[in-house]
């Protein structure tokens, strides 16, 4: 059996509301799913950036690891990236890097 997180979710929030009779249940889930998009629209709106706070917080600590990085041009779409132990080379055209972290990535 496969499941998701969001489905798991939506089953622990209608625990309790199995017993109900299925027109109120359908207007339980409802009312939920409408106060879910409600909560997470006014966050959203109160965000000053286009990211959310997990993404700003992973490219703000990205963006301090790549400080200490050493970048040599290569030619237009090549470069070496060096960060003291390693040193590595970037296609940006290609979008690879011997690493493979820009794959991953």
């Amino acid at each position: 059996m496969m499941t998701s997180n969001v489905t798991e979710c939506i089953n622990s929030c209608l625990r309790h509301a199995r017993q109900f009779l299925v027109t109120v249940l359908i207007e339980y889930i409802r009312d939920m799913m409408q106060k879910w998009f409600y909560d997470r629209r006014t966050f959203a709106d109160s965000l000053h950036t286009q990211l959310t706070p997990w993404a700003t917080k992973y490219l703000t600590e990205r963006n301090e690891e790549s400080t200490f990085y050493t970048v040599r041009p290569i030619d237009w779409n090549e470069f070496e990236v060096k960060d003291g132990a390693k040193d590595r080379l970037v296609n940006l055209l290609d979008m690879t890097c011997t690493c493979r972290e820009f794959e991953i990535d």
